[in-house]
């Protein structure tokens, strides 16, 4: 789905600016750094550890930025990225102590720093129930578009695990400028 969203913004796509929310220790921005040429990736977490241990393993990918951050407090310009990539940060969020005020903090700093026309690329393992009531709030004009993927893994002893991803990509409308007002 990567390509497909890189390809929707009809320009080049080493030119898009890419946010890896709650990167943790996943590849995924060094494989888009490698497969899409994508050189400006910043990649947040909370965590100070997983920050500094991809920092050193991404050593020669030296247009990445790392940075220890809060997700719901992010220190970025309005209307920064192109695209922002949740691999499962909203579902950790979810399991937190107030998850509904969590949340809805989380979304409105992803809307913030979102351009105009950019798009929100959430991954979740979670029934898609909440998370559409939560993206789908009047202050957050997105067109949301949710696939579900299915996958049958068999394991050692025989059995057959079936596993659910829900990926949502949420396109931010390219005439709603953000405005702190609405929160």
């Amino acid at each position: 789905y990567l390509t497909e969203v890189f390809n929707s913004f009809g320009k080049e796509i080493p030119s898009l600016t890419i946010l890896n929310s709650g990167c943790g220790m996943s590849e995924i921005s060094e494989n888009i750094y490698t497969t899409f040429g994508i050189k400006s990736i910043t990649n947040i977490d909370y965590s100070v550890n997983a920050i500094r241990y991809m920092y050193q393993r991404t050593r020669n990918y030296p247009e990445m930025n790392w940075i220890v951050m809060n997700s719901k407090e992010m220190k970025f310009e309005k209307e920064t990225f192109d695209v922002i990539i949740d691999k499962c940060l909203s579902d950790s969020i979810y399991c937190g102590d107030h998850p509904l005020t969590e949340i809805a903090f989380y979304y409105k700093e992803v809307y913030r720093v979102l351009k105009r026309g950019g798009i929100f690329l959430m991954v979740s393992y979670g029934e898609p129930k909440a998370r559409m009531e939560n993206l789908e709030k009047p202050y957050m004009l997105f067109d949301i578009k949710m696939i579900k993927l299915e996958e049958n893994i068999k394991e050692e002893n025989g059995h057959v695990l079936s596993k659910t991803n829900y990926v949502y990509i949420c396109k931010k409308d390219p005439n709603q400028e953000f405005d702190e007002v609405l929160y």
